[in-house]
């Protein structure tokens, strides 16, 4: 009898833990399936950066986002497994872009798109609205960024047809101008291009298309570059002696397009002190444009800027990678073309 009683009482126990701690054991676990299920739809919405953590019967929200509307996903998200009132909202949206920026560069039918976009949904609609349209994209460095100006998604398509009208050249929309150039364009598709940029204007864009007869310039230096790379001693700005053939090369194709105002742009790898990095990039690029002034280049023609290591094209972690982030790069309006140096 006395057995029995304990039996009796060992499941009436149980039942009791059972009818009190089950049902918030099972609630638990559907909130652990639910952040789960809630991180894997953040992932397949381009939003892994963000972390949805349990805290107790509260959910919070996380990380960093490029733009509201991203933001604004990652809560209908979350309000779909949790009640609004247990989500606690942590997410930060970068601050705006100044100034705004969309370049695109038409070579050989081949697009290259680079600069912000407001939305996921915008570039993403962009790049379909070019599909229809028959453009082929090559190289596509398009990011979210806030700060866009009104109407920025239809501003850009505007300036892609001006583009597709003149066939090669490129365009630049920063904030609220727009820079057509074209490369030896018909004048009846010089006319079309003004045409579609006049409503730009009208809007309050300030416009303008030229025709650069010379963006093959850009093309020569390409050349030379691949046949004379520029280099430099190692950890200061003096140029090396096998360098000199390129420089006198150089100076020849700036002797032949007289009104083409190129830039020099000097980057490091990253190693070392970042002010450092900064400084040797900045010399480098002023030697190299002493050099072209001592061949007879006028002054003014090449613009020396430093930028350090902040604009890697390669992987700092291994040598060949810093070997290709030390560089120098010439550019003529959106066109590029490096030399790497040691």
């Amino acid at each position: 009898m006395f057995y029995r009683l304990i039996r009796l009482l060992f499941i009436v126990t149980l039942l009791v833990l059972a009818v009190f701690y089950l049902p918030r054991w099972w609630q638990e676990y559907q909130r652990e399936q639910a952040a789960a299920s809630l991180r894997d739809e953040l992932a397949a919405a381009d939003l892994a950066q963000l972390e949805a953590a349990l805290d107790g019967e509260r959910l919070r929200l996380s990380g960093k986002v490029a733009v509201s509307a991203q933001k604004a996903r990652a809560l209908h998200l979350a309000a779909r497994h949790f009640e609004p009132e247990t989500i606690d909202d942590a997410v930060q949206v970068a601050p705006p872009v100044s100034p705004y920026r969309f370049t695109a560069q038409h070579d050989d039918g081949v697009l290259s798109l680079q600069g912000y976009m407001p939305g996921a949904e915008a570039r993403a609609a962009l790049l379909d609205w070019l599909a229809e349209r028959r453009l082929r994209v090559g190289q596509n460095r398009l990011r979210l960024a806030e700060g866009a100006p009104v109407d920025w998604p239809r501003t850009v398509r505007t300036a892609l047809e001006a583009l597709q009208a003149v066939g090669d050249g490129d365009v630049e929309i920063a904030w609220r101008s727009v820079s057509l150039r074209g490369k030896g364009t018909a004048p009846r598709a010089r006319v079309r291009a003004r045409k579609l940029l006049e409503p730009l204007r009208r809007q309050g864009y300030e416009t303008s298309f030229r025709l650069v007869p010379v963006l093959g310039c850009i093309d020569r230096v390409q050349a030379l570059a691949v046949a004379s790379p520029l280099h430099f001693e190692a950890g200061n700005a003096v140029i090396t002696p096998d360098s000199f053939r390129f420089l006198d090369e150089l100076a020849e194709v700036a002797g032949a397009c007289p009104d083409v105002r190129f830039e020099v742009h000097g980057h490091t790898d990253d190693r070392g002190d970042p002010a450092a990095n900064l400084a040797l990039s900045q010399q480098r690029a002023e030697a190299v444009v002493r050099a072209l002034v001592e061949r007879g280049v006028p002054a003014g023609q090449f613009v020396p800027i430093g930028h350090g290591a902040a604009m890697p094209i390669a992987d700092n972690s291994t040598e060949r990678g810093r070997a290709r982030n030390r560089r120098i790069e010439f550019t003529v309006k959106g066109a590029t073309t490096s030399d790497k140096g040691p």
